[in-house]
């Protein structure tokens, strides 16, 4: 993970333990990207961002490669909650040792794992069916909607990296990537505790999963899954803001 290198002083201004200045916050904006797990971050944050440090948060459309590009040459939006680093690593790390971007939190802090899924319905049906291999084998289990006669893999948006390695069936593609919250370099500089919170806040996969979970399960929006996350996890985030942040978030709820 590449850090960026600031001043001992600079360092002590973004301390979680700073007095949370609700007026250098002012006018934020955060991209939501076009996946679930992103959305749920974006709304997090921004409920955070608002009811914690008194932030006036926008929240605006994102996706991989268009959002790093306008942070990187334009400076904004100001915060992307979870970016998925693999196709622009070479880009991030000029971006972050140049001083453009600020890298946060590793949000996904066990790994963004990326892979080809099938229903459970089917895995549960269908034993044998262990690996990819297996399910190549099992065109007929994966029936495409357009001809019957052949098996369908739905795919990637056509700008992410896994769009390719899908489009060629390409096995062993998926090592475990890393997804970090990424801020453009005005931001962070003007918004020390907001900052620090975004270089604290990151859960692994199991937990986003359940809130995922329960997002699908009674089809909610990305912020009402947000707002089940606060109120569910007090003991995970509360540790990532000072405790007067962190109560002034629970009155909101």
């Amino acid at each position: 993970m590449k850090t960026l290198l600031i001043s001992a002083v600079f360092t002590a201004a973004f301390s979680i333990a700073a007095p949370a200045a609700a007026e250098d916050c002012g006018q934020v904006s955060i991209a939501e990207m076009k996946w679930a797990s992103a959305g749920i971050a974006a709304n997090f944050d921004k409920i955070i961002l608002e009811r914690g440090y008194g932030c006036s948060v926008t929240i605006v459309a994102g996706d991989t490669l268009p959002t790093f590009a306008s942070m990187n040459e334009k400076g904004t939006p100001d915060i992307a909650s979870e970016y998925w680093i693999n196709s622009v690593r070479a880009l991030l790390d000029q971006a972050v040792k140049t001083g453009r971007l600020v890298q946060g939190a590793e949000i996904l802090a066990d790994g963004a794992v990326e892979g080809w899924f099938i229903p459970k319905f089917i895995a549960d049906a269908n034993p044998d069916i262990r690996s990819v291999e297996d399910a190549l084998r099992h065109p007929e289990l994966f029936p495409a909607e357009d001809d019957t006669s052949k098996g369908a893999i739905y795919n990637c948006p056509a700008d992410w990296s896994c769009h390719i390695s899908t489009t060629n069936l390409q096995l062993n593609s998926y090592p475990v990537s890393r997804a970090f919250t990424l801020m453009t370099r005005s931001f962070a500089t003007r918004s020390g505790p907001v900052t620090a919170y975004l270089k604290a806040r990151k859960w692994d996969n199991a937990t986003i999963n359940q809130v995922l979970a329960w997002q699908d399960e009674n089809r909610e929006s990305n912020e009402d899954a947000a707002i089940h996350f606060l109120r569910n996890y007090e003991n995970l985030w509360s540790k990532w803001v000072p405790a007067d942040i962190a109560e002034k978030i629970k009155a909101s709820l």
